[in-house]
């Protein structure tokens, strides 16, 4: 009966050649796997310590692993049997690594956002008397571009303590106080209270009219409003309603005695809007149905000064 005898897997290579150095580490009389877990022992405390980063009296670490660093362990213990299969007397293979770029963005963004401050934009919120603004705000943030340069740098050539020192930058808020009322448009408040319209330009009140708002039970609709249309000499479409009388339903053209609207029509919604009034005796009071009278030369001003979309607040 034969019997059948397989090589092990410790006699396939024989050790190392006395006085072998590889990566400054002396591996020599050692086999495959004694040689690798030599080089681990003297390596890792080199090259695999944690580096501290620090920015603006706090810090972080990272491990040279985390940032994309591979020692090459086998390979370099593969090397060195090659060279000895050539017949070289004396052994030495230098340190064999590489930098995993994905690994080590991801790092960097990583440690970059435990100190990332968002900018914050300027904004306004509308009022009647005023446009109250919420000034921008600078964001913090890191500089990637030099802390991944002083990474790549201390895993090239560790220290002794393993300091990255990152530098912080400002981040600029998309919105200034300045852009911000480059852009904002036009804006009208209406003051029930007052009897005042005031129109904002740019975020600033730029006229102010006096007006007649709606009496007790046919109050000016409070909220945020829109203008829909501008009419010049506009016709009276009557509400069917009873305090229209005889003239509910009906359509008045422009010009006739028995049409209050005066000069122009500025829309806001459910047949409410600005229009000039011939009863002057009403301004500053409570005194319409619903819409805002206002003198002629006032109206006409208004209408050449907001566009349909214009924001209108009521209260």
């Amino acid at each position: 009966m034969a019997v059948l005898a397989f090589p092990s897997a410790a006699a396939a290579k024989p050790r190392l050649p006395h006085g072998t150095v590889i990566a400054g580490v002396v591996v020599g009389d050692l086999g495959p796997r004694g040689a690798q877990a030599k080089l681990k022992d003297d390596l890792e405390p080199v090259y695999g310590r944690r580096i501290s980063v620090r920015a603006g009296g706090s810090r972080t670490s990272v491990s040279p692993t985390e940032a994309g660093q591979f020692i090459r362990y086998k390979a370099m213990v593969d090397r060195a049997y090659e060279l000895m299969a050539q017949g070289q007397v004396v052994i030495q293979v230098p340190l064999m690594r590489q930098l995993r770029k994905g690994a080590l963005g991801r790092t960097v963004d990583r440690v970059a956002g435990k100190w990332y401050r968002a900018p914050r934009s300027a904004s306004y919120r509308y009022g009647i008397t005023h446009v109250s603004i919420r000034g921008a705000k600078y964001g913090r943030g890191i500089n990637k571009r030099r802390l991944r340069k002083a990474l790549v740098a201390e895993i090239r050539r560790p220290h002794e303590t393993r300091i990255v020192k990152a530098r912080f930058v400002k981040i600029r808020p998309a919105v200034t106080v300045k852009v911000l009322k480059r852009r904002a448009g036009t804006f009208v408040s209406v003051d029930r209270g007052s009897k005042i319209v005031r129109l904002f330009k740019h975020l600033r009140v730029v006229r102010s009219y006096r007006v007649a708002v709606g009496a007790a039970g046919y109050d000016t609709p409070r909220g945020m409003h829109r203008v829909q249309s501008k009419e010049r000499n506009p016709t009276w479409h009557v509400p069917n309603r009873p305090w229209a009388g005889n003239l509910a339903g009906q359509t008045i053209p422009p010009g006739d005695p028995r049409n209050p609207l005066k000069a122009a029509f500025i829309a806001i919604g459910s047949g409410v809007g600005f229009h000039g009034t011939a009863d002057l005796n009403s301004i500053g009071r409570a005194a319409s149905h619903g819409c805002i009278r206002m003198r002629v030369p006032d109206v006409l001003s208004l209408y050449r000064n907001v566009p349909v979309g214009t924001p209108v607040l009521v209260r």
